[in-house]
């Protein structure tokens, strides 16, 4: 990945389906 932290948690949580809201938790996401 070579991402800034915003987009790769948001990659993250598109792949995860949000299931690891407990680190996928950046300011700079929006918070389903």
């Amino acid at each position: 990945f070579r991402l800034k932290p915003p987009e790769f948690f948001h990659v993250l949580r598109e792949k995860l389906g949000w299931g690891l809201p407990h680190i996928a938790k950046p300011t700079s996401v929006e918070l389903p």
